[in-house]
């Protein structure tokens, strides 16, 4: 699993954090090294390898979440988006 922050470029700010699952035994070597030992965007290693990745939003909602809404400099009781 990796874990990402996204910042405003200018401001610095996290707007965005998210996980992705991997399954590294369906993946070339060469991805699965990048991937684990840089910090290279997915999307774009997966592009250099062309290789196509797919999302499918199963569910989505709104709650507190207290871990990713300190990681974005939210309060613990911020209402949350969220998708999977």
């Amino acid at each position: 699993m990796r874990h990402v922050v996204l910042c405003g470029k200018t401001t610095g700010v996290p707007y965005i954090f998210a996980h992705t699952h991997l399954f590294p035994k369906t993946l070339a070597s060469a991805v699965r090294i990048r991937l684990a030992e840089t910090n290279e965007p997915i999307g774009r290693v997966l592009r250099e390898h062309r290789l196509e990745d797919f999302r499918q939003i199963e569910e989505r909602g709104c709650r507190p979440m207290p871990a990713v809404a300190g990681t974005l400099g939210g309060a613990a009781t911020d209402r949350m988006q969220w998708r999977r």
